[in-house]
């Protein structure tokens, strides 16, 4: 189809503000959303409640630049066929964006731990992915970060080493 595609993935508890923010942002831009070559792919998960998921569809079914889906068994295939993608900042989903190298917007959780904060804000810092505050007007800065990684040059492998197990392999032979 050659246009572009931004995945916006939900896994954990907490991803319905992710959801809403992000689609309220696709609204605020109007009917071409993110431009009329780009499809945005919404993956609930499966903590999000049957009701957010219906007041979500509900909503917005008349965009066609966004497809919305409960659950994908293989979210990993779906991400590295995104051009970018859009969650919050769980540890598996970090780990997952860092060795697919895909351009990341990420909106972590601030309670009722800094955790993903702390992890996603070193992360920027580094250059390995973006981050918008979730209290900070997120819709506006969802979009405009989604917009900025779609517009950026392709994203270099990063430098950092993710191959843990074989390096533990290597200094605990026989283990």
């Amino acid at each position: 189809q050659g246009g572009r595609h931004s995945g916006c993935g939900i896994g954990g508890g907490g991803g319905q503000q992710l959801v809403d923010n992000y689609l309220e942002g696709l609204e605020s831009a109007g009917p071409s959303g993110l431009g009329p070559r780009v499809h945005s792919l919404v993956v609930c998960g499966p903590e999000m409640g049957s009701a957010d998921k219906l007041r979500i569809r509900a909503r917005h079914a008349h965009r066609r630049d966004v497809s919305i889906i409960d659950f994908t068994s293989d979210l990993v295939t779906t991400m590295a066929a995104s051009d970018v993608v859009v969650s919050m900042g769980g540890y598996n989903t970090i780990c997952e964006v860092l060795s697919l190298a895909k351009p990341a917007v990420i909106m972590p959780r601030r309670h009722p731990r800094l955790e993903q904060w702390i992890r996603c804000t070193r992360m920027a810092e580094l250059g390995l992915l973006r981050v918008v505050h979730p209290e900070q007007d997120p819709a506006s800065n969802l979009m405009r970060e989604v917009r900025a990684a779609l517009d950026a040059p392709p994203r270099q492998p990063s430098s950092l080493n993710l191959s843990g197990l074989s390096t533990l392999d290597q200094l605990l032979p026989g283990f």
